[in-house]
């Protein structure tokens, strides 16, 4: 049975999810909101990406409250709304039997619930509500009848090779370097980065490799609360795709090949021994590639993986999973 989803929010996510969509034939978007946007412009930022290109067929605007979408051999409307009250746009739209909040405003949550709808954030919420990733803990999909969390990208990429690994060794302790494409917010001239944010953030991001602390280590914890880790970030002069140089040390001695071996039971991981960069990884879905290349055990005791990751198109294709294993669920 078909899905039918209410993207709120379309910002980089939203408009990655939106596309995602148009290619699955389990899941339909039936509305976005984006209260920041006119319906011309919205169809516009779909049409046409600076990352991924022109959207593979035909898009344009029927009026300001609706789009006409032409792919894959099939034409749908998705109707379209501006609200900036979530209560507004849960009583206007009827025909979503799923909502994904990718607003990044954490503040919607209770709103959700007190509507008692079905809706995924695609951020971390400030609560103690279920944050789940698929393959990592997605049986809690079972008992979450109203509002979860998909994480944050580089958890969904980094999850899911740590479980595999700490499920057949010893581990003593895990160290993440994850190197990280700009975002939106970040400058393209030094100017003020705003309140609460990293000062180096407000450097221009174009010539700079800029440290920083990021969330990804207490989000890891939630799901490994008996694991040592540490993580910082390298925000990097690229546009997307992520990398993580991971070193998980052992008192045991680390068996190679058990580790693949169990690394490749997960199918949201892809594996590769090319000589690839970063942009070969432009719009891959998988959670994570595995590079083999610089994947080998040191000493004995210490196990070293670099993992590629698209923040964008990994992400969303992630969260769509999420959803349709929800659904199976939901209609059983």
């Amino acid at each position: 049975m078909i899905k039918n989803i209410c993207i709120n929010g379309m910002g980089r996510i939203g408009r990655a999810l939106f596309r995602l969509c148009c290619s699955r034939n389990s899941i339909s978007c039936v509305h976005i909101n984006e209260p920041f946007a006119t319906t011309e412009e919205i169809t516009y930022f779909l049409k046409y990406d600076s990352l991924y290109g022109k959207f593979n067929g035909d898009i344009h605007v029927v009026n300001e409250h609706s789009i006409e979408i032409v792919t894959n051999n099939q034409q749908f409307l998705t109707t379209v709304s501006h609200y900036d009250n979530v209560s507004e746009l849960l009583a206007g739209v009827q025909r979503a039997d799923y909502y994904i909040d990718a607003s990044g405003n954490t503040s919607y949550y209770n709103i959700y619930k007190q509507h008692g709808v079905k809706c995924v954030f695609t951020c971390c919420l400030n609560n103690e509500s279920n944050e789940i990733i698929d393959t990592v803990n997605d049986s809690e999909l079972y008992s979450t009848s109203g509002v979860f969390s998909a994480s944050i990208c580089d958890a969904v990429a980094i999850a899911p090779v740590l479980k595999a690994i700490y499920s057949c060794t010893e581990v003593n302790s895990t160290i993440i370097t994850t190197m990280h494409p700009a975002l939106g917010y970040q400058k393209v001239i030094d100017n003020y980065p705003g309140r609460g944010i990293n000062k180096s953030l407000g450097r221009q991001y174009i010539d700079s490799i800029i440290p920083k602390r990021t969330s990804v280590e207490e989000v890891l914890k939630k799901f490994f609360p008996n694991q040592t880790i540490r993580c910082m970030s390298f925000r990097i002069p690229t546009e997307s795709v992520c990398v993580a140089d991971i070193a998980i040390h052992s008192n045991a001695t680390i068996d190679m090949q058990k580790i693949v071996e169990e690394l490749r039971k997960n199918n949201g991981l892809e594996f590769s021994t090319e000589d690839l960069v970063s942009i070969d990884f432009k719009g891959n879905q998988a959670s994570a590639c595995v590079d083999m290349r610089w994947t080998e055990v040191v000493d004995d005791h210490i196990l070293k993986l670099i993992i590629w990751y698209d923040n964008e198109f990994g992400y969303s294709a992630h969260l769509l999973n999420l959803v349709e294993k929800w659904g199976n669920i939901n209609e059983m």
